[in-house]
Order: C-alpha cells, then structure tokens, then sequence
C-alpha cells in the first residue's frame, strides 16, 4: 500500500472464505468456517500479533459494517463516492 494515498479496503465473509480487497483487487483469503462471538471488543484500525500491538498509520472514513450479506465476493470498481444514507 502506498503511503499518502486514499485506498478503498474490503473485508468479505462468504461460503466459508474471509478475503480482503485494495482498490477493488482481492489482495489475500482465509478459510474461516463461522465468525464466532467473542468477548473481545470489536477494534477497527488495530490488532494484536502476539504481544505486539499493531495500529493503522493512516485516516479512516465511511467505515462500515454490513451484517447478513457479503456486498464483495469477487474483484469490483471500488465506489468513487459515499453511500447514501437512509
């Protein structure tokens, strides 16, 4: 990823495969059989590797979180402006 530059990141869960996209290009996949609860809060711009924290060096907007669909299951033209909001 270029430093400096806006990207659009995707993360979709479908069929039992987590990928990830950038700019519209699926960049990496898992299997992942079922998204479990768990008692870890939900952090969006950090993780963990280890005992290492890990934090996005970066600006986020419009993030968003979409339950009961997968909107990317394969490469796409990644949007060019915000969703409307309902």
């Amino acid at each position: 990823l270029n430093t400096g530059a806006w990207i659009h990141v995707a993360v979709s869960c479908y069929a039992g495969t987590v990928r990830i996209y950038a700019n519209g290009i699926q960049i990496g996949s898992a299997s992942q059989s079922s998204i479990s609860a768990t008692t870890e809060p939900l952090t969006i711009g950090a993780g963990q590797l280890g005992a290492s924290p890990l934090y996005v060096d970066g600006y986020m907007q419009d993030v968003r979180i979409t339950k009961g669909y997968a909107r990317y299951v394969q490469n796409f033209t990644p949007p060019t402006q915000a969703d409307q909001l309902y």
